[in-house]
């Protein structure tokens, strides 16, 4: 979750295959392909100001059950 003026979006370059990463910053899906991708994101305010990162995921075996859920945080001033 991000704070700041609502509604906040999310964007972001790049997710490893299989996996969406919603507006609302919601990380979801089974991944298909194996490694460790870096996902710059951006969480930008209603003020129009904007929280640039980045993060790392590293997906093992890809084809084994799995699901990988997660909830990008932060904060908007």
């Amino acid at each position: 979750a991000a704070t700041g003026d609502t509604p906040i979006t999310w964007t972001y370059d790049a997710v490893p295959g299989g996996l969406t990463l919603t507006s609302g910053g919601l990380l979801s899906g089974t991944p298909t392909t194996s490694g460790t991708s870096t996902i710059h994101v951006t969480a930008t305010n209603a003020a129009g100001s904007a929280g640039p990162t980045g993060f790392s995921i590293t997906i093992g075996l890809v084809g084994v059950p799995s699901r990988v859920t997660g909830i990008i945080t932060g904060v908007v001033k």
